[in-house]
């Protein structure tokens, strides 16, 4: 293992410090994040680059002596060239993990920032994924940095107990949960207008309009069976969150189902996600409505329909599956972003 600083000057006057690092054939630049006026013109600036230059040795120190602890866990069978990219392949193939779309998702933008496919164990330092973190923050929007960050936080956990990473390399990194993003939903006029919309495809429509009023996901709606329907009820274990949720079907839920197959048989035969996701748009514009909506609109438009006609939110928690009732509050939030636009579209008697 070698480090060594490699100083080189940028715009401006500026002069600034990286880190080149060589372990095992492996080579990597590292950011210091420190600079200074190369040339001082007075004391004050003199004063300045002698104490920056103090602070980059002093980093040097703290950067060389980590990894010279990994590399004295070799013995013990660390090795700093092991690809963290094929490990956390690994990882998402033999752990039951929920929410498996989010982690694969996490992984292409990991591999996006890197602008590579392998990523050695040694490059996974807190300065790393500090940078990470922001390139997610600065490329995407609402809780999706804090989710995609906790699903590599679960990974690397993993890799520090499995001896994989040597030091935990997330140390106090926080990654603040943004403002829920607020996405269009159906109200009751509109559903009625997507009800008396014609459709190519009957079988989409029909399983949307279920979804609406029940909840459902189209991963859980595209395997419901006729087994999952009892005396008025339909009972799923959902696939996402692997719990059981029993929903009482409406008269409008009821009328969007076929004739009874058999037990085992599908309900609804339905194309892929991709194909249900352009029926519905076109459903949509044709219905005259002009909002964005998708599939899982119509699962967030049961969920704030239920809370704008006063269903407890608790109670709403455990139609839509929930497990936790902070994801129900994001349709409390919703329903008064809603109301108070409602109230600010009334005409007004003062006089202008």
């Amino acid at each position: 293992m070698r480090l060594k600083i490699r100083y080189h000057k940028l715009a401006n006057g500026y002069e600034t410090a990286k880190f080149d690092i060589h372990i095992n054939g492996v080579r990597k630049f590292e950011s210091t994040g420190v600079k200074y006026k190369s040339n001082p013109s007075n004391l004050a600036e003199r004063q300045e680059k002698k104490e920056k230059i103090n602070i980059i040795r002093a980093l040097s120190l703290k950067r060389e002596k980590a990894l010279l602890e990994g590399v004295n866990h070799l013995e013990r069978g660390y090795e700093p060239n092991r690809d963290f990219t094929a490990y956390l392949d690994e990882f998402i193939a033999n752990h039951q993990v929920q929410e498996i779309k989010k982690f694969h998702a996490m992984r292409s933008k990991l591999v996006a920032y890197a602008g590579k496919e392998r990523i050695a164990c040694f490059e996974i330092n807190e300065g790393y994924l500090r940078k990470f973190v922001h390139f997610l923050e600065s490329r995407l929007q609402g809780e999706s940095p804090s989710n995609y960050f906790a699903k590599l936080k679960q990974v690397i956990k993993a890799a520090l107990s499995d001896g994989v990473l040597v030091g935990n390399p997330v140390g106090h990194i926080v990654v603040r949960k943004r403002q829920f993003l607020q996405k269009d939903v159906l109200n009751y006029e509109e559903i009625k207008m997507i009800a008396n919309t014609p459709l190519g495809n009957d079988v989409v429509k029909r399983a949307f309009l279920f979804c609406v009023f029940t909840g459902l996901r189209y991963c859980d709606v595209s395997q419901v069976r006729w087994e999952n329907i009892s005396n008025g009820k339909l009972g799923v274990l959902q696939k996402k969150t692997k719990t059981f949720t029993s929903v009482p079907l409406n008269e409008d839920a009821k009328d969007q189902l076929p004739e009874r197959g058999k037990s085992h048989e599908l309900i609804f035969k339905l194309p892929s996600h991709a194909a249900c996701q352009k029926w519905v748009k076109r459903l949509v514009s044709e219905a005259g409505i002009d909002k964005k909506i998708s599939w899982h609109s119509g699962r967030h438009s049961f969920g704030t329909n239920l809370i704008a006609n006063g269903v407890d939110v608790s109670i709403a928690s455990k139609l839509l599956g929930h497990t936790s009732l902070a994801n129900t509050q994001r349709y409390v939030k919703v329903n008064d972003e809603m109301k108070a636009n409602a109230i600010a579209k009334l005409p007004s008697i003062s006089s202008k």
